[in-house]
């Protein structure tokens, strides 16, 4: 009984610890987003983009940008910005863009963190 007693209190802190750890990972890989995907495939997967871009470069290849974000927690809040890039309506490339914004929460909200940059 009192070994029990001793493993329950050694392992049941470190199993409690090691559920709060993040193994969040992104959902855009080269696996998930390959080369030649379509437009209607990439929009069934992921849904719509918040925001979108377009033009025809000089050879006339019409090109589409589209950008959707996600949030991890890596020792702070992170967005990740994923760029899938399409030439006539099918992926070409994809590009993850880190754009770091550390958050605070403080009771109950989170605020936005701005720091100045330090003259030389």
């Amino acid at each position: 009984m009192k070994i029990k007693m001793t493993l329950l209190w050694i392992l049941g802190p470190m199993i409690l610890l090691l559920g709060c750890a993040s193994t969040k990972t992104s959902k855009f890989n080269s696996m998930s987003v390959p080369m030649g995907m379509d437009k209607k495939e990439v929009l069934a997967k992921f849904g719509s983009p918040y925001k979108s871009g377009y033009y025809k470069d000089t050879n006339q290849v019409f090109r589409e940008d589209w950008y959707y974000k996600e949030n991890f927690y890596i020792h702070g809040w992170v967005d990740v910005i994923n760029i899938i890039h399409f030439e006539n309506g099918k992926v070409v490339s994809l590009e993850p863009l880190p754009e770091k914004q550390p958050y605070l929460i403080e009771a109950n909200r989170e605020v936005e963190v701005k720091t100045r940059e330090k003259k030389p």
